[in-house]
């Protein structure tokens, strides 16, 4: 995907809750991600050492949750084209 550079996720591939950039906030990492054009695909694990990593995994395994947020600052950068 042209727009978003993956390339610094890919080294450390962390999952947060609620945009919650604090590392106590790390329920998970996202495993098998895919890139293929416009689309962006992952597989979740879900850690099991704080409650509320538990409590999103049963969120995610019981079909609460079927997506996440991708998060993250946007840098714009100039192309030329008005």
């Amino acid at each position: 995907m042209e727009s978003i550079d993956f390339s610094r996720y890919i080294l450390n591939p962390v999952i947060l809750d609620e945009h919650n950039w604090d590392r106590s906030a790390i329920v998970g990492r996202m495993n098998d991600i895919q890139i293929k054009g416009l689309n962006y695909t992952g597989v979740p694990e879900f850690h099991e050492i704080t409650d509320t990593a538990k409590e999103v995994k049963k969120m995610w395994e019981q079909g609460f949750l079927n997506a996440c947020s991708i998060g993250g600052d946007a840098q714009w950068k100039t192309t030329g084209v008005d």
